[in-house]
């Protein structure tokens, strides 16, 4: 967790806004999935509950598999570009992600969410050591 204090000045009057920052990965989701629904809501309300807890109100996301994945998948999981996602599927882990930040959002109003990926796509990887595909990938497009 992280927590910052940002200071916004408009019209000659600063505004003071306290961030608490944290991350959730499909690992965080499995983890959390694992508790009973009574030790599941007092770790929801410990974590977000701006009241009667640490108040996360800003959560980054990841969109698709992280180091921390119990299995590589992407939503897209093409090795050939997809512009059209005629090949998108949430997965179970999406929709159990989904769930659980729909969650976050019930108990943390104020939430506001950051959704990256956790690396370039696998088309990337493919036939290229992880280094060399990114920056093939960033030349190409």
């Amino acid at each position: 967790m992280v927590s910052v204090l940002l200071y916004e000045h408009t019209h000659s009057i600063f505004h003071e806004h306290l961030l608490n920052l944290a991350q959730v990965t499909d690992s965080t989701v499995s983890t959390f999935n694992t508790l009973g629904a009574k030790k599941k809501a007092a770790l929801m309300t410990a974590l977000f509950d701006p009241v009667n807890g640490i108040g996360f109100n800003l959560m980054r996301h990841t969109i698709g598999a992280s180091d921390l994945s119990s299995v590589p998948y992407s939503y897209d999981n093409q090795t050939a570009p997809d512009p059209q996602l005629k090949n998108f599927n949430l997965l179970q882990q999406g929709r159990d992600m989904a769930k659980l930040i729909s969650q976050m959002k019930a108990i943390s109003t104020g939430l506001k969410l950051l959704g990256s990926v956790w690396s370039p796509p696998g088309l990337c990887y493919v036939g290229f050591e992880k280094v060399e595909a990114l920056l093939t990938c960033c030349q190409d497009g």
